[in-house]
């Protein structure tokens, strides 16, 4: 009878006051926030919609491409330099509707990672 008392004490005594630390509610509240990997993958997805922002407002400006080559044959000797600019001038509002979609999206992730 001693035996199966003792066990009872034991399996029913609070092994988390033994161990118990006191938190405050930031430290919890930070640790929540560090821990909680749903809230890192929409972090992730602000950055990238962040990104489409940006590279959809990139395709207003022009572009310049560089090339550069140069061959060596036994007989010739050649080498050869260009620079392409381009610049959209008109495309139909696909631009504009690019950059609606990507600040929409933006937006979207916005308020997925604040919620």
């Amino acid at each position: 009878m001693k035996s199966i008392s003792l066990i009872l004490c034991i399996l029913f005594t609070p092994v988390n006051l033994v161990f118990s630390q006191e938190f405050s509610l930031e430290q919890l509240i930070e640790t929540a926030i560090i821990r909680n990997l749903t809230l890192k993958i929409e972090k992730e997805n602000l950055k990238q919609e962040e990104i489409g922002l940006t590279n959809a407002n990139r395709l207003r400006w022009p572009t310049l491409n560089a090339n550069a080559s140069t061959s060596n044959n036994l007989s010739d000797q050649s080498s050869s330099v260009s620079l392409r600019l381009t610049q959209p001038l008109y495309q139909g509002g696909a631009i504009a509707d690019q950059q609606s979609i990507a600040d929409f999206e933006l937006k979207k992730a916005t308020l997925a990672y604040t919620r």
